[in-house]
């Protein structure tokens, strides 16, 4: 099945003037060759600490992830790469310091590439197009499927086998993970349940592919929403969170 195609352009509103001629031509390129054009304007925000931070507005960061599992997405960052609140309230995201890089968000599920401010610079193009062409992602059990801002472990440089196989020692298998929080991750497929095959980097996921996870006592926290876990809950690829019964309360 041929997936539709993505291209998000982040820039800081201060220089919505200045990059105007590049998003012009991004759009332009993106007309071509039937790609969907997102120019994204990041605000930057004050810490509550007075440290200006290029913040991802909250609704662009909640429909952003879902949409790198059903889509190829190229993310282009004009200049340092803004940060990505992980609360559904941006002023709290700031007060407790919970967000992080634009590239970390979406690793491994998109194709984050820092461009210049040049529209006659295309290369960004080429790198896209053959990353759209490979597969990136060996299995459901292949870390690189873990939504990182929810399960809490170390998730860098996992394109190396060998750092995946590293991974695989300290966390558990690709069937049974404890994360640095001590919530348990298990993936049984005669449990899956959901309408929808999601994809990571161009691997088809099984239809309803999750994880069964357990905690004494944990909170998620995402841009859509904020729980408190004390039991069972179903966590999707895409960060969707699915409760259990009494077992899941949602604060905000």
């Amino acid at each position: 099945m041929r997936m539709s195609v993505d291209i998000n352009l982040f820039f800081r509103r201060e220089d919505r003037d200045a990059t105007s001629a590049l998003r012009r031509h991004v759009a332009a390129v993106c007309e071509s060759r039937g790609w969907y054009f997102h120019p994204r304007a990041v605000l930057t925000i004050r810490t509550p600490d007075g440290r200006p931070i290029p913040l991802v507005a909250r609704d662009v960061a909640a429909g952003l992830y879902p949409r790198v599992h059903r889509s190829r997405v190229a993310t282009l960052v004009v200049g340092s790469d803004p940060r990505v609140p992980l609360h559904p309230s941006e002023a709290e995201a700031l007060r407790v310091r919970r967000h992080v890089p634009l590239r970390r968000f979406v690793e491994y599920k998109s194709c984050w590439i820092r461009i210049r401010n040049d529209p006659t610079n295309d290369s960004w193009v080429g790198t896209f197009a053959s990353w759209c062409e490979r597969v990136e992602c060996e299995s459901e059990r292949d870390p690189r499927c873990l939504p990182f801002h929810v399960f809490s472990g170390k998730g860098t440089d996992l394109q190396s086998a060998d750092r995946r196989r590293a991974f695989d020692d300290q966390y558990g298998s690709g069937a049974d993970r404890v994360d640095e929080e001590g919530s348990r991750w298990i993936l049984n497929p005669h449990e899956y349940h959901g309408m929808e095959s999601l994809y990571v980097a161009g691997y088809r996921l099984r239809q309803g592919c999750h994880w069964d996870v357990t905690a004494e006592e944990w909170r998620i926290s995402t841009p859509v929403g904020l729980w408190w876990v004390h039991g069972h809950v179903n966590i999707y690829p895409d960060a969707h969170v699915r409760p259990r019964g009494s077992s899941v309360r949602r604060l905000a």
